[in-house]
């Protein structure tokens, strides 16, 4: 739990900075659109941006609600009582790295998840914002591959290359700057990503650990779950 709220801190604090010098990173991004006016996005791209931002946050969306209706689902059948000793028991086994310090109450209940979700937008908005970065400066290079795929062979004068490679040198530089402005985002997103890949790869080691025996240990009843930050 507490990789996972401290790298949704570093990562609200990594976009606080970017956004001071995001105006400048956005004029010269400009700047090199307007350089390759030959090199527009193609109509289509919008398209593919809101596709893909609609597939990962109804992803995180899915797998969000799913874990908490399977959290609810086993609370519902292991609270002693009803309604508010339901929700009672999903907090306390939700967020046992709260409730561990702090007594329950239905306010503190609400405000713990509210955080837990934001700090889950926060951890697949970094990915989805490097992804869509990525796209649309993979698609200039494309554009630029294109155009020099089709005079492949062709004898043209010099100047068709000094403009193409000039071309190619301002796309490049954006590159640097983006990836400059970036690149503790990106770092950020790849060691969480690799963490959350071990941690999970890990847990689905348990059963087989129980059922090989190389680690015996008693087995843990259902209605003591703690369950873990998703």
């Amino acid at each position: 739990a507490l990789v996972f709220y401290v790298n949704s801190f570093t990562s609200v604090i990594l976009f606080l900075l970017l956004a001071r010098d995001w105006p400048a990173l956005s004029r010269h991004w400009h700047s090199v659109e307007t350089t390759l006016g030959r090199y527009r996005y193609p109509g289509g791209l919008a398209r593919k941006t809101n596709r893909i931002t609609f597939i990962i946050l109804c992803l995180f969306l899915l797998e969000y609600t799913l874990y908490n209706v399977k959290t609810g689902l086993i609370a519902a059948r292991c609270s002693k009582g009803g309604g508010l000793d339901v929700l009672r028991f999903f907090f306390v086994n939700s967020f046992p790295h709260v409730f561990d310090h702090v007594s329950y109450s239905l306010p503190v209940g609400l405000w713990t998840l509210y955080v837990n979700l934001t700090c889950s937008f926060t951890r697949n908005y970094t990915d989805l914002f490097i992804i869509l970065v990525s796209v649309h400066l993979a698609e200039k290079f494309r554009r630029i591959n294109r155009r020099l795929a089709t005079v492949e062979g062709k004898d043209l004068p010099e100047m068709f290359w000094l403009e193409a490679r000039e071309e190619y040198n301002h796309l490049s530089y954006l590159t640097k700057i983006v990836d400059d402005k970036l690149s503790k985002i990106v770092l950020l997103s790849f060691g969480n990503n690799l963490y959350f890949i071990c941690l999970k790869t890990l847990h689905s080691f348990d059963p087989l650990l129980l059922v090989v025996g190389s680690a015996p240990k008693p087995p843990v009843a259902l209605c003591g779950f703690r369950s873990q930050t998703p």
